[in-house]
């Protein structure tokens, strides 16, 4: 399947019903996937979790109609898809910091609008990239750190990097995650995706043999048997590791599950550092991403 034109497909049909209803499982059966391989596929190809960009785009045309027609702003808030004016009102203001009202009295055209999505293929840089190993994995359980983030304008990608860095710098809260399975082995995982808003929980945390007893500003989690495909990231430096992480993401998406007959299975994406992401010289970590 050629994801690319899948996702430039469900892209277009936004465009032509930004005044329609739009969710996010008739988007996906447009683009012939499951809901949330679509959430994950349409956020990694676009940037943007699919139903923040509707509302981007939404409120864009919203701003469009606001200078360039006579209609009441009441009726611009409910053609753009808003419950209410009071909805409309707070989300135009996050997004253009005026209200609908100023925005017009003021013609501000000089305001960059959120544009249509254009997807270009690019090369990913970073390979060779290995072949994944798909393995079934027990339940297991694990203690550690929660993180509340959400990929809504990439705002995880600057939370987790903190997250970690705190964890990194404050040995203690290492020596806080009790019973641990393998003392070499940390993981950074990702639950509880809303695929509507974009929201998710990050967890730095140890698989542990026992998960009672939880002490205090750790949380415990058991995640259930589940079928992954385990991927290394390439070899690299230490000034390279975060872009080879990056670029092993893009990889799944953009290369690998289009050609693997695999589609995410909805369950957790998982992180595991080790001894290999240790060296300064050559580093190296694992991404285990659940298929069905």
């Amino acid at each position: 399947m050629d994801y690319f034109n899948s996702i430039q497909n469900t892209i277009d049909y936004i465009e032509e019903n930004l005044e329609e209803p739009l969710t996010l499982p008739d988007l996906a059966r447009i683009a012939c996937f499951s809901p949330f391989h679509f959430h994950r596929v349409f956020l990694m190809l676009v940037g943007h979790p699919v139903m923040d960009y509707i509302r981007k785009r939404r409120l864009a045309h919203a701003a469009d109609l606001l200078v360039h027609s006579e209609l009441k702003i009441v009726d611009i808030a409910f053609s753009c898809g808003f419950s209410s004016h009071e909805s409309f009102n707070r989300a135009f203001k996050k997004l253009f910091a005026v209200t609908p009202t100023l925005f017009r009295k003021e013609k501000l055209y000089t305001f960059t609008l959120p544009e249509k999505a254009a997807l270009i293929k690019k090369p990913i840089v970073g390979g060779p990239f290995m072949q994944p190993k798909i393995y079934m994995k027990p339940e297991f359980n694990v203690i550690g750190y929660e993180l509340k983030t959400t990929s809504e304008d990439g705002k995880n990608l600057k939370e987790i990097p903190v997250f970690w860095q705190t964890y990194l710098q404050n040995n203690k809260m290492r020596e806080a995650i009790p019973n641990k399975k393998d003392p070499s082995v940390e993981l950074g995982i990702c639950t509880d995706f809303n695929q509507e808003n974009g929201s998710f929980s990050y967890l730095i945390c140890s698989e542990v043999t026992d998960s009672n007893n939880v002490p205090e500003g750790l949380v415990a989690r058991t995640f259930p048997e589940t079928k992954y495909a385990v991927f290394t990231t390439p070899k690299v430096a230490e000034n390279e590791f975060s872009d080879s992480i990056q670029a092993t993401w893009q990889y799944i998406f953009k290369e690998w599950f289009p050609s693997s007959g695999y589609e995410h299975a909805g369950g957790v994406e998982i992180e595991l550092y080790d001894d290999r992401s240790i060296s300064p010289e050559s580093k190296q970590m694992d991404i285990l991403v659940p298929i069905k």
